[in-house]
């Protein structure tokens, strides 16, 4: 959880389409829209730990996107959704927007659900988190400069 001293509507073009994430997230190396549907994304996950690097390709797909009508609240969801006819991991990101006090202000929840084992376990599972919090500070920093 973060809070960005900017209106939730600045905040929610920086979460809602995956292209964006490699502005601010380390650890999205590309998204891309798929030629297939707007609301899908090719997504190249990489992490670094010492000198092995982790790759992972996704198709994501936005199954949620929600904003109340009085604009204090927005819910982004994107989950994995690949065409090739395999069982794979689930890969679930969800983003929560709310309207914080001070007004001005947006309180940002992020819960990234992983379903496989790969990267899970020890290093790989801190080097993720390590990812995560790396990127609140982007995000602010994103959001603020386009604000600004």
């Amino acid at each position: 959880m973060i809070v960005i001293d900017a209106p939730l509507l600045s905040v929610l073009p920086f979460v809602s389409v995956l292209d964006a994430y490699p502005l601010w997230m380390n650890m999205v190396h590309r998204a891309e829209v798929s030629k297939d549907c707007i609301d899908e994304w090719n997504v190249e996950l990489r992490a670094r730990v010492g000198p092995l690097a982790r790759s992972k390709r996704l198709l994501m797909k936005r199954t949620t996107s929600e904003v109340a009508a009085n604009g204090d609240t927005a819910k982004v969801v994107f989950e994995r959704a690949e065409s090739d006819g395999r069982q794979h991991a689930q890969w679930v990101l969800t983003i929560d927007l709310t309207t914080a006090e001070p007004s001005a202000s947006t309180r940002v929840d992020v819960e990234l659900f992983y379903g496989g084992a790969l990267w899970t376990g020890g290093i790989l599972e801190r080097v993720l988190a390590d990812n995560i919090r790396s990127g609140h500070d982007r995000l602010c920093q994103v959001v603020k400069a386009k604000i600004s």
